[in-house]
């Protein structure tokens, strides 16, 4: 239960197997692409620390503007629909939240007399992820034999791993939403039926928690009812997950035993 939205109560010790693979995952396909942000420590002395932040982030455009055309060309009818709104909706957001907009044209400051209006490494990192996400969306496309288990993420500060086995999902998920940071975490099992499963739980008397997850082609969209409890007040679950990185034999194992211990 939640009774506060700062970070660090997030990284109980029921979801630190999260960590490493989150940590890491916002560069599996960067690294692929040549725009790990290791890049940054590599430019010439002579540069400075905005000049060398503004080439990342052209790099980082291009990048995601490759990701973007793949999409375009792999994907069709509504599929298509929906990303195209998706990726409408996460360039709010990346405007909102660094300042920084995603077009390869566009300067790295829009509003050059308002110096703090802009945070440029944000703007990376939040590139960088959806460039990661939209590559993960295709290649789910291309293999989807796993099932539901993988690790999954929205591209707006959630995220879960989850394992599918024996009718059964065994998740962990997380959230941190907003400039504000509100988080939450809730963990579980699922029970499958179909394309979808849910999740129920009575952490308050008489005031039961349902999460449903729902396959929706390569989406897995997550809706949340009463799950307060769980989470900060502007925090929430929901969202259109895209699997963007396998789970490895051994996380799968702690997933499968956090999702069985009683939630705090």
């Amino acid at each position: 239960m939640y009774h506060s939205n700062r970070i660090p109560h997030l990284f109980t010790a029921a979801n630190l197997c999260l960590l490493p693979l989150w940590l890491v995952v916002g560069n599996v396909n960067a690294n692929k692409s040549g725009q790990a942000r290791g890049n940054v420590n590599e430019a010439s002395p002579s540069k400075s620390a905005n000049q060398v932040q503004v080439e990342t982030l052209t790099s980082a455009r291009c990048h995601l503007h490759k990701a973007v055309q793949r999409a375009l060309k792999g994907l069709k009818g509504e599929p298509l629909s929906i990303f195209l709104s998706n990726q409408a909706d996460w360039d709010q957001i990346l405007a909102a939240e660094s300042g920084v907009s995603s077009k390869l044209d566009a300067p790295a400051n829009p509003n050059p007399q308002e110096k703090e209006s802009v945070d440029l490494e944000d703007g990376v990192m939040l590139i960088k992820r959806r460039t990661s996400w939209i590559h993960g969306l295709m290649d789910h496309l291309k293999n989807r034999g796993e099932g539901l288990t993988g690790f999954w993420s929205d591209n707006r500060g959630g995220w879960m791993s989850m394992v599918d086995k024996n009718g059964v999902i065994y998740f962990s998920a997380s959230c941190i939403r907003g400039s504000d940071h509100y988080h939450g975490h809730v963990r579980g099992l699922a029970v499958k039926s179909g394309n979808r499963a849910v999740f129920k739980s009575t952490p308050i008397a008489d005031e039961e928690v349902e999460i449903l997850f729902t396959v929706e082609g390569p989406w897995l969209c997550v809706e949340g009812t009463n799950t307060g409890v769980y989470h900060g007040d502007k925090a929430y679950f929901d969202g259109d997950y895209v699997k963007i990185a396998p789970l490895p034999p051994e996380k799968q194992k702690l997933v499968i035993a956090a999702s069985k211990e009683p939630q705090p």
